[in-house]
């Protein structure tokens, strides 16, 4: 996130990680680049116009496609690129946000005709064979997974506090799911200290960034419902 948009508001600041630092230059790995020789085409990058063309011309329904670019990248492919720098503004508030990953999400369930063996073509109403890899609609399914992570975590509360004498299983394990994650990020924070950096001053951005990881998981905790 850009420095002015990290401070523009509380709820920026939160979530928008450290300001002024961009987090693509500190991927050194991704899971897809490491395991398959292939990244994710996320909307932002370097391509050569030709060939970005010849990979798509007459491939999808014109203006029917809002989540176009790991659908792109799907077709086109995508490798990792870790050094170059880019700043955008975080949503300052949350109403923001949410209508930001809406619009995400709607366009993610518009692609899941691509997991199909035949797919929507440039004419109305032609289908074309399904060209993509196991990988690459694995990964537009990862996405839909991910859209249903909230109402699962709601029914699974709800099924446990009105159909189970253990209700309190059901929240230990939604607590569970929220804040395992985050409690073994901040262990591996703790336990990965530069060596250009005092012990002291790397306690206090320890616990500075624990603290904040963990008021994320409350607040996530508080808008489930809405989400």
């Amino acid at each position: 996130a850009s420095l002015p948009a990290g401070s523009q508001s509380r709820y920026a600041h939160l979530y928008g990680g450290e300001p002024g630092i961009d987090p693509y230059t500190r991927a050194v790995s991704d899971i897809y680049q490491d395991l398959f020789d292939e990244g994710s085409f996320i909307g932002k990058g370097i391509y050569d116009v030709d060939a970005f063309e010849l990979a798509l011309k007459g491939r999808f329904p014109d203006n029917r496609i809002l989540s176009h670019d790991l659908l792109e990248g799907c077709y086109a492919r995508a490798g990792l690129l870790s050094d170059v720098q880019l700043y955008e503004e975080y949503p300052a508030r949350y109403r923001a946000d949410v209508n930001r990953r809406y619009r995400w999400i709607r366009g993610d369930w518009q692609l899941a005709g691509w997991l199909l063996p035949r797919v929507p073509g440039p004419d109305n109403g032609r289908r074309l064979k399904n060209p993509l890899s196991a990988l690459s609609r694995w990964k537009l399914f990862d996405n839909l997974r991910r859209s249903l992570v909230p109402v699962a975590l709601i029914l699974l509360l709800v099924v446990g506090w009105t159909r189970t004498e253990s209700a309190w299983l059901s929240t230990l394990a939604v607590l569970g799911v929220l804040l395992l994650p985050p409690a073994l990020v901040s262990l591996l924070d703790l336990l990965r200290k530069p060596i250009d950096m005092r012990l002291g001053q790397h306690l206090s951005a320890a616990i500075q960034a624990t603290g904040q990881r963990f008021f994320r998981v409350g607040f996530v905790l508080a808008t489930l419902p809405h989400e």
